[in-house]
């Protein structure tokens, strides 16, 4: 590549006259008076290994010792032409071979070539139908130079670098051969481009046409070109947003652009004491110095003021159900007065009654919409009213439950309105549950249904006006409210990336999920899995993020605590980072 810039910045531009084309590839030039050049050229004929055949890993492992091999002592230049195939015609003529192989098989099958060209080309063919990727015919080409001030050993010393060359390629896995014939006069053409007539264009198309073509739809020679088609998550998704931690393979910083992920949701997986609520955190400030956004963390255990504090983060906590009360009252009072019932209904009966519990559920709807229409006339004395008229409820054990629910949603209402609270808190805040959780998973799930609907309300205008979420809610030890209401904080997450808020989870293990486990995950922009020796483990994670069974038994190997393997929507590729928690 230098050569050809210093031909065509130099004043004294090469001609015709200064370039001769010789046999076996030979390309003879002289810089100046006094220093005569060659140039050889080699052509690839085949290269066994066959980056199909290998795992993600395996390739860039692959990689990296034939680049490592390459370094010779002296400069080599790859030169690959690339000519794009009519996808639709491909992919007919590979089902053709497929459905032969198919019938081969059927026939004999102990025929084990047949069966491995059937697993490469079912390969070759799902690669293209799953990424869109645009085959190519493919060209390509080593070249290295010698220069000297006398000829002959400017002569030897080429040929001896390109011998050498093939020697390494060979033991690499890449056959090839010298140039012969006009092949080498119409390499001329690439190198010294608009020097030559049109007749070795027709060359070069002969050459792309037949038997010197390489056809892939993958990396197939990423040897050439390892960047033409990368195996790896899009450079846009992992670029730029929250920083996120460094590369193990690459050494690159990745992030997480909440721009372009498909959701603002987050999942951390992960078993118990490998550092899920210390991940959360990491990514939760990190969000907010990023895109400046309002943060509230639903804390079980009240543990995340003395870890933000030792982060150097100021925060004020929201004790919920103690000195804060939910403020339901307050919080309806901004819902149209005809929804009023409906809406506390659905978020009573989200977190305490089950689906069967139809009757129960019909009454307290029927209570509430009776309550409400009297509470406007006693606002002091909202659940009393609503009590009140619980007690006209005809059957015992109905009326039973639910006054049980509202004396305990009267206790939880005392103190100050959450939604005031709201208004003027710290950038990142913590809402201590730790009280309610004693009441039981069923009034967790409340609170944190009311938390959620609050916030919603509270920033509506804000967050609808916003690129990237403005609002984020945290929720950790997730397995706690799972374990009842898996359908539930579904539902936040679907209402969540329709109104512009991010919810981010961390739990043990996929089967805290349930069945809704797909539904989860593919509803979380950001996937945090944290490691395990446990191969089932990544087993059960594999039909979530693209890992082969290769990739699977590496990271059960490689990974330990401080790793991660993170996919973000909507590319299923996996980054295994080593996690900075420095902020």
């Amino acid at each position: 590549m230098k050569f050809i810039k210093s031909m065509r910045n130099s004043s004294d531009t090469l001609n015709l006259g200064d370039v001769r084309v010789l046999d076996n590839g030979l390309i003879m030039f002289r810089r100046s008076d006094d220093e005569v050049c060659y140039k050889k050229v080699i052509r690839v004929v085949n290269v066994v290994t066959s980056i199909n055949d290998l795992s993600d890993q395996e390739v860039l492992k692959y990689l990296r010792t034939y680049f490592n091999s390459l370094n010779l002592g002296f400069p080599i230049e790859v030169r690959t032409i690339f000519k794009p195939i009519d996808k639709e015609k491909l992919l007919s003529e590979v089902n053709k071979k497929i459905q032969n192989l198919l019938v081969d098989i059927e026939v004999n099958p102990a025929n084990t070539k047949a069966k491995t060209n059937l697993d490469r080309l079912t390969k070759f063919r799902d690669r293209i139908y799953k990424y869109g990727i645009q085959p190519y015919d493919v060209l390509a080409y080593y070249v290295v130079e010698a220069c000297s001030d006398k000829e002959e050993e400017a002569l030897k010393l080429v040929n001896s670098r390109a011998s050498l060359l093939m020697k390494t390629l060979e033991s690499l896995g890449i056959i090839t051969s010298e140039l012969k014939g006009v092949e080498g006069r119409a390499l001329l053409q690439i190198f010294f481009r608009g020097y030559l007539s049109k007749f070795y264009e027709l060359i070069l198309n002969k050459l792309l046409r037949f038997k010197l073509m390489s056809r892939m739809a993958s990396p197939l020679v990423a040897v050439f070109n390892p960047y033409i088609i990368s195996s790896r998550t899009k450079f846009d998704l992992r670029s730029s947003g929250v920083y996120l931690g460094v590369n193990i393979v690459t050494s690159e910083n990745v992030f997480w652009n909440v721009e372009r992920c498909l959701n603002p949701h987050i999942l951390v997986i992960g078993p118990s004491g490998i550092g899920k609520t210390e991940t959360l955190i990491t990514i939760l400030v990190r969000t907010h110095m990023t895109y400046s956004t309002n943060v509230f963390i639903v804390d079980v255990k009240n543990e995340y003021r003395d870890r933000l504090l030792r982060r150097g983060v100021k925060v004020d906590v929201i004790n919920l159900g103690v000195d804060v009360g939910l403020g339901i009252n307050q919080l309806i009072n901004l819902i149209p007065k005809t929804f009023r019932a409906s809406y506390l209904t659905e978020i009573i009966s989200d977190s305490i009654f089950t689906k069967d519990e139809k009757d129960i559920v019909a009454t307290l709807y029927k209570v509430l919409n009776e309550a409400l229409e009297f509470s406007d006339i006693n606002p002091n004395n909202f659940w009393g009213v609503i009590k009140d008229f619980t007690g006209m409820v005809d059957d015992d054990y109905i009326q039973y439950r639910l006054m049980r629910v509202f004396n305990i949603l009267e206790s939880l209402d005392r103190g100050v309105p959450l939604i005031n609270v709201l208004r003027g808190v710290d950038p990142i805040t913590p809402v201590n549950l730790s009280q309610i959780a004693l009441l039981g998973i069923d009034y967790l799930n409340l609170a944190m249904s009311v938390l959620f609907n609050t916030i919603q309300i509270l920033y509506m205008d804000v967050i609808k006006e916003s690129h990237v979420p403005k609002i984020q809610v945290v929720v950790d030890e997730a397995w706690q409210f799972l374990m009842g209401r898996k359908e539930l904080i579904l539902k936040l997450l679907k209402l969540g990336r329709g109104y512009g808020v991010s919810l981010a989870l961390a739990t043990q293990s996929l089967h805290d999920l349930g069945e809704l486990c797909k539904d989860y995950i593919e509803n979380s922009g950001l996937l945090v899995v944290l490691p395990s020796s446990d191969t089932a483990y990544w087993k059960e994670l594999s039909k979530f993020m693209k890992l082969s069974y290769d990739e699977i038994r590496d990271y059960t190997l490689m990974l330990s605590k401080g790793d991660a393997l993170i996919r973000i929507l909507p590319d299923p590729r996996p980054i295994p980072i080593k996690l900075d928690h420095e902020i």
